[in-house]
């Protein structure tokens, strides 16, 4: 892999988790509403809130390391079980 390729990997699995925090936010978002029997009106403010928590940042902090291994030339076969462990998230249907 060249470094212009292991760098584009690295923005693509960091937008990946990116997605993959917002998705459990929206998520939670959605599960107070119907625990309070309301519509979720503000929902575009309250992922804002969700997105500056220290869970949020530590949830995309998670795989920052390979992140930063990949951009730094790392042998695949070394991050392979780290990859792996990102590659086998299961989302929803």
């Amino acid at each position: 892999m060249t470094p212009t390729e292991a760098r584009m990997l690295a923005q693509l699995l960091r937008k990946f988790q990116l997605l993959r925090a917002d998705r459990r936010a929206l998520i939670t978002i959605l599960k107070e509403a119907v625990r309070d029997k309301r519509s979720p009106q503000d929902w575009e403010k309250e992922l804002q809130r969700l997105r500056e928590s220290p869970e949020y940042h530590a949830f995309l902090a998670e795989f920052e390391p390979i992140f930063v291994q990949l951009e730094q030339g790392a042998d695949l076969a070394e991050l392979e079980p780290l990859l792996r462990k990102l590659s086998e998230t299961k989302l929803p249907n």
